[in-house]
C-alpha cells in the first residue's frame, strides 16, 4: 500500500467509546499517525463519529510553533512545580487556593507557557466554584478535547491552543451569552492588567 494514500477503517458506533476509553491516553505516543486529517494529540470521540477512523502520515508542518519539541526537562526549568504540575501533567489546584479565583482586575490572561492571550477579564464571572471562571475564550486560542479520565464523569478538557498546556475543563452551566463556563487553574495562567489611560 502506497503510504502516501490514508487508511479508511469503518468502525461500528459501538466501539467508538471503546476506542476512546483504551487508547486516549496511548494515542500520544504514535508519532506516524493523524486521525481524521488532525494531528493525533486531537483525538477526541467527535473526530470519530462519523464512524471511520482515518490515519494519515505524519506531517510535522501541522505542529504549532516550536513548543511540541519542548522537553518536560525545559518545561521544568521555565515553571514552578506547581505550574509544571498543572500545565503539563493535567493536574488541579485546590479550589479557593488559586492567585486569580476572586481577581476582579480589568486585563487579559495569558497561558502561563507561551503567553498566548486566553481570556478576557470581562468575560471572567464569580462561579462559586474557587476556580477562576470565564464565559468566553479569546479567538480560537483556546481549545477542547473529550477528557475519559475518570470513565464515569467525561468532561471537556480545555487546553492552550498553541503549546497544548493544560488550562482546566469546560461546562454547559455557564451565563449569556454563551451558556458556558470555563473552569480554569489560575497557575496555568498570568493577568497582564489593562493599562490605565493617563
Amino acid at each position: 500500500m502506497d503510504p502516501a494514500y490514508p487508511m479508511i477503517f469503518n468502525v461500528p458506533q459501538s466501539w467508538l467509546y471503546y476506542f476512546q476509553s483504551l487508547l486516549v491516553k496511548k494515542i500520544y505516543q504514535l508519532e506516524s499517525c493523524f486521525v481524521a486529517g488532525a494531528c493525533i494529540q486531537a483525538l477526541d470521540i467527535d473526530c470519530l463519529c462519523n464512524g471511520f477512523l482515518c490515519f494519515f502520515p505524519r506531517q510535522h508542518t501541522h505542529e504549532t510553533g516550536d513548543y511540541k519539541s519542548v522537553s518536560n526537562d525545559e518545561w521544568k526549568k521555565k515553571l514552578t512545580k506547581e505550574q509544571f504540575y498543572i500545565t503539563r501533567q493535567k493536574g488541579t489546584e485546590r479550589a479557593f487556593t488559586g492567585e486569580y479565583w476572586n481577581t476582579k482586575t480589568p486585563g487579559t490572561y495569558h497561558c502561563i507557557c507561551c503567553d498566548t492571550p486566553l481570556f478576557e477579564s470581562s468575560t471572567k464571572f464569580d462561579s462559586g466554584t474557587g476556580w477562576p471562571s470565564y464565559y468566553q475564550p479569546i479567538g480560537n486560542n483556546v481549545k477542547s478535547k473529550l477528557d475519559l479520565s475518570i470513565i464515569i464523569m467525561p468532561r471537556q478538557e480545555v487546553l492552550c491552543a498553541v503549546c497544548d498546556a493544560h488550562l482546566g475543563h469546560v461546562f454547559d452551566d455557564g451565563p449569556p451569552p454563551t451558556g458556558k463556563r470555563y473552569c480554569i487553574n489560575s497557575a496555568s495562567l498570568k493577568l497582564k492588567p489593562k493599562q490605565e489611560s493617563a
